[in-house]
């Protein structure tokens, strides 16, 4: 079972939490839906801020702000052109710290149930602008992007506290 929801007993915008069963699939997932360009963020190279919206000017990459648990997650972009989603892996601190991660493009990977896509653009090709994002979501699983093993999960629960999520320049 995983849930995601806006919390704002916190700096949080985003709980994606829940109990996983490695027995029982091994990945928990959420991601929006409907257009995202309403979505408001922070945006700026100092990361506090100036609230804009994701319709804009071409950016180099995603910066995720959240509190973890020291697993590592996985950001996924949909774009409006294509079925599966682009992938990319960081890795929060068990800590309970915040953690800024900026990902560029170039280190997501075109995703279906697992596998990786044949013959897609790169994310970075894909995005002509950041009008091109569809949806964005997390995943926690067994693999890595790469399809290695995720060293850091385990049964039980889990939790990733997103604070910002921005497309940076």
């Amino acid at each position: 079972m995983a849930t995601a929801d806006n919390d704002s007993d916190d700096d949080s915008s985003l709980r994606f939490w829940g109990k996983i069963d490695l027995d029982g699939g091994g990945f928990a997932s959420c991601r929006s839906s409907g257009d995202i360009t309403s979505i408001t963020t922070f945006d700026d190279d100092d990361g506090n801020g100036e609230s804009i919206n994701f319709a804009g000017a071409k950016r180099k990459g995603v910066r995720v702000i959240a509190r973890g648990d020291g697993n590592l997650y996985k950001c996924l972009l949909r774009t409006s052109s294509c079925s599966y989603s682009y992938q990319a892996d960081f890795q929060t601190r068990s800590d309970g710290q915040k953690t800024v991660h900026e990902i560029p493009f170039e280190a997501f990977r075109p995703k279906f149930r697992g596998r990786t896509v044949e013959n897609a653009p790169p994310m970075a090709a894909a995005v002509a602008s950041t009008a091109d994002i569809a949806s964005v979501g997390f995943m926690l699983s067994l693999k890595t992007t790469e399809g290695l093993p995720n060293h850091t999960i385990k049964n039980g629960p889990f939790e990733l506290r997103v604070s910002s999520l921005a497309l940076f320049l």
